[in-house]
Formats: C-alpha cells, sequence, structure tokens
C-alpha cells in the first residue's frame, strides 16, 4: 500500500459522507476533535491504532475493514454518484442491517 494514512483518510471520508456525517459528528462519535478527524481524512496524519479503533468502533465497522483494500469494493466509474452512496451505506452497515436491506432490495427488483 502506497500511502497507507491517505488509503485510511480516503476510506474514513467515504464513510462519513455515505452517513450524511460532518467532522463534528464523526469528532463527537469518535471521542476524537473534528480537527483530527480532518487530518487522518486529508492523510496528513496517519492514525494510531488507537485512533483507528475509535473511528471503526464510531462508524459501526471492524478495524480491519477499515484498513484492508479488499474491504472497498471496486465500483465501475459509469455508476452513478447516487448508487455509490447507496453501496458505501450498505457496505458500512453491520451484517444484520445488510441482511435486511438485501432482502428488501431483492423484494422491490422482482
Amino acid at each position: 500500500m502506497a500511502n497507507f494514512g491517505l488509503h485510511i483518510g480516503q476510506r474514513v471520508r467515504a464513510l462519513r459522507n455515505a452517513r450524511s456525517w460532518t467532522l463534528e459528528e464523526l469528532g463527537h462519535r469518535s471521542g476524537l476533535k473534528p480537527e483530527a478527524v480532518s487530518r487522518v481524512e486529508r492523510g496528513v496524519h496517519e492514525p494510531t491504532l488507537t485512533t483507528l479503533s475509535r473511528l471503526s468502533e464510531a462508524l459501526e465497522i471492524s478495524v480491519s475493514h477499515l484498513i484492508s483494500e479488499e474491504g472497498q469494493p471496486s465500483i465501475p466509474e459509469r455508476i452513478s454518484p447516487e448508487v455509490m452512496v447507496v453501496a458505501l451505506k450498505l457496505a458500512a452497515m453491520p451484517v444484520e442491517r445488510f441482511d435486511r436491506a438485501r432482502r428488501i432490495i431483492d423484494i422491490l427488483a422482482e
């Protein structure tokens, strides 16, 4: 991974935006200052394990999901931004909620 800090920052920002949270909201939920969250998102600050743990807990995902490249699905460029936001929201859901959402989508797609 070329730049670990930048990769993590991009993931945090995408997950935060998928939830329509501000920097302040994620900061409050994680116990971090909004400025610290911003530094992580911009790749200016490579997060410590404690910071990763706080962010992943606030985002309701595992640390491994946050840091792994496999955890980030590749999405073709032709997919609209709206669909990408929905996909990120689904990817960030706890398993139980994801299963329910998938069943609803299956019903609507019939």
